[in-house]
C-alpha cells in the first residue's frame, strides 16, 4: 500500500507563486502536485502538473496571483501494477503580498494626484491617512500633521451590491475620500486660495473620473461626487477644507474564503 499523503499550500506573497509541502508520504514514493485555477465556478478548470518530488518535502510552484485547489498524487512503480494515493484537495490563494485591494487603491490615487503637480502643494503633503487616529488635528495648533495646505486620502466603507458582477465574478465599490485642506484666513489672499484649491479640486476630479486604475489591475471604473467633511477645529482655526468621494469598481474574482 502507499502511504496518502497530507498537502498544504503556502503563498509566497510576491505574485510568483507558492510553496508546496508534501508530508505522511512514503520516502520512495513519488508525489506530484497538481493544480487547478479556480474562476468562481467549480468544475470549468483543468488540472495541471505543477511539480514533483520524491518523498516527502516541498515543491515550489510557478503560479501567477489567484485562487488554485491543488492534490497530491502519490505513486510507487517499483510493482506491477503501479499503486497509487491521493491527498485530500487544497484551496489556496496566490498573492502579491501587498495589503488590501482597498489599501493599494490608497496608494495608487496618492501616485495619481502627486504626478499632477498641482501648482503650489507639495508632494510630501499629499497623504495617506487610514485610521482616524492618523487624521487627528494638533489640539493646541489645529493645524494637521502635515504642511499646508495638503490633500488627505483616507478610505471609506467598501460595499459588495448585491446584484453587481458577472458569473464568476463580483463588483465591489471601494470608497476614497479626498480632501484638500488649507488656511482660509479671511485675508486678501482668500479669493485667489479658494480658486487654487478649486482648480486642484477640478484636475484631481477629471483624473479619475469614469475611467480605471492602472496600479490596481481588478479596478475598471470610477464615480467622483462632491463631499461633506466636517471638521471641528476648523471652525475655530480658520481652515478651508474641500472633499471628493471617488468610488472604485474591483471586478474580483468570486473565491473561497
Amino acid at each position: 500500500m502507499v502511504a496518502t499523503p497530507t498537502l498544504t499550500v503556502a503563498d509566497q506573497a510576491d505574485g510568483t507563486g507558492a510553496t508546496a509541502t508534501v508530508a505522511d508520504g512514503d520516502a520512495e514514493s513519488d508525489h506530484t502536485i497538481f493544480t487547478m485555477a479556480f474562476n468562481g465556478a467549480l468544475g470549468t478548470g483543468t488540472w495541471t502538473n505543477s511539480g514533483d518530488r520524491e518523498g516527502d518535502g516541498t515543491v515550489d510552484l510557478s503560479l501567477t496571483a489567484g485562487h488554485y485547489f491543488a492534490y497530491c498524487l502519490a505513486e510507487d512503480d517499483k510493482d506491477s501494477p503501479t499503486e497509487s494515493a491521493i491527498s485530500t484537495v487544497v484551496y489556496f490563494v496566490v498573492t502579491t503580498g501587498d495589503e488590501s485591494t482597498h489599501y493599494q487603491i490608497l496608494v495608487a490615487v496618492q501616485a495619481v494626484i502627486q504626478s499632477l503637480t498641482l501648482a503650489g502643494l507639495d508632494n510630501d503633503s499629499v497623504v495617506v491617512k487610514k485610521l482616524p487616529l492618523e487624521r487627528a488635528f494638533d489640539p493646541e495648533t489645529a493645524n494637521p500633521v502635515v504642511a499646508l495646505p495638503c490633500v488627505l486620502i483616507t478610505p471609506v466603507r467598501e460595499i459588495m451590491p448585491p446584484t453587481a458582477g458577472v458569473t464568476s465574478f463580483d463588483d465591489v465599490l471601494y470608497g476614497v475620500l479626498v480632501t484638500t485642506v488649507g488656511k482660509d484666513n479671511q485675508e486678501k489672499t482668500l479669493a485667489a486660495d479658494i480658486d487654487t484649491f478649486t482648480l486642484w479640486r477640478q484636475r484631481i476630479a477629471m483624473a479619475f473620473r469614469s475611467q480605471g486604475l492602472s496600479a490596481v489591475a481588478t479596478v475598471y471604473n470610477a464615480v467622483v461626487e462632491p463631499a461633506d467633511v466636517v471638521i471641528p477645529s476648523a471652525w475655530h482655526a480658520n481652515l478651508f477644507a474641500s472633499a471628493l468621494l471617488i468610488r472604485f469598481t474591483s471586478r474580483e474574482t468570486r473565491g473561497l474564503t
